[in-house]
């Protein structure tokens, strides 16, 4: 009986992990120009969920052979995905050391949740607000309810997709617009005077990717890729302070998402714990349905140090929201 067992435990382990390792292998390979691979790459955390049966069940019944296989691919898994399972680190700085607490949500244009927002907003009373996916309407409703507290703004609203905008406590200093191809303020840049100390803030929308058409997908995916280029010369000609927040439409192990960690500190790795999920919402497609991708940043350069990174709850999106804490040192 326990010779059958191991049989079956190591026919389940290789039938799990031959897809796998051709995965891996694409990957490595031809990365995304092949559009299945980024597809692929989209849910990587997932690939490796079954390790978390059969991993334990190999040891179990010292399916040696199984447990050899089921080790191999956990070295890449821990590559990927180790440090949003490590505690996150500690961060201790002086008392005098000036904070900018930001909130970033991809509030959906759809959205009518007027007044949740508003009271997310005065809740956790972030010095930043960056949206994307702002409506007029939502622009309207969130300046008439929180724009006393939010004097100092900069706001896009459209009502396509494409609208984005900022809310500061702290003075705007508007940066260059980053087009392209005909897509205006998917990247909206600022300067924000904190206590004497300026921060450049980047909020980002970029195009999403995930449609079932192959050349839809292709397409969507060079673009994205094409606007990642742009905004990686951008970073890394700005100097000081940099903070770049927003929805990137791109999962840990998407190329864009290695492209912008290439430049940048992503602040969710660095300060929290777990996979950080933030899309879909709760109940946004499907009332049973929760978030399994992690798409939305947080990413820190130079003198910014994250202290905490928090996914909040729904508020009428179909993203979550994001709201970060860091010390300008």
């Amino acid at each position: 009986m326990l010779r059958l067992t191991k049989g079956l435990v190591t026919i389940a382990v290789v039938l799990y992990s031959t897809p796998l390792t051709a995965w891996l292998l694409f990957r490595a390979w031809y990365g995304e120009q092949w559009p299945m691979v980024g597809a692929l790459n989209a849910v990587g955390l997932w690939w490796f969920a079954p390790l978390v049966v059969l991993l334990p069940v190999a040891l179990l019944v010292r399916a040696r052979q199984a447990t050899l296989m089921s080790l191999l691919i956990l070295l890449p898994a821990l590559l990927f995905f180790g440090d949003d399972f490590l505690p996150g680190q500690s961060r201790e700085v002086a008392e005098d050391i000036p904070r900018l607490r930001v909130l970033s949500f991809n509030a959906l244009i759809s959205n009518v949740a007027y007044d949740a927002v508003a009271e997310t907003i005065r809740t956790e009373e972030p010095d930043v607000i960056a949206i994307q996916e702002l409506s007029e309407e939502m622009a309207a409703e969130l300046t008439a309810r929180v724009g006393e507290q939010y004097p100092y703004q900069l706001l896009y609203p459209s009502p396509y997709p494409d609208g984005i905008g900022l809310w500061s406590r702290y003075p705007l200093r508007e940066g260059p617009s980053l087009d392209y191809a005909g897509w205006k303020h998917w990247a909206q840049s600022a300067t924000v005077e904190v206590e004497g100390h300026s921060v450049r803030l980047f909020n980002i929308h970029l195009w999403p990717i995930g449609v079932l058409d192959r050349e839809l997908f292709a397409r969507n995916l060079a673009y994205q890729h094409a606007q990642v280029a742009v905004l990686q010369k951008v970073i890394a000609e700005t100097e000081g302070a940099v903070l770049v927040v927003g929805d990137f439409n791109a999962s840990p192990t998407n190329e864009s998402y290695h492209r912008m960690d290439e430049e940048l500190v992503d602040a969710w790795r660095e300060v929290a714990i777990g996979p950080g999920f933030t899309w879909p919402a709760p109940g946004a497609r499907l009332r049973w349905s929760q978030p399994f991708l992690r798409i939305d940043y947080m990413w820190t350069k130079g003198r910014v140090t994250p202290l905490r990174v928090r996914v909040l709850p729904r508020i009428g999106s179909d993203h979550l929201p994001l709201v970060g804490d860091f010390a300008l040192e």
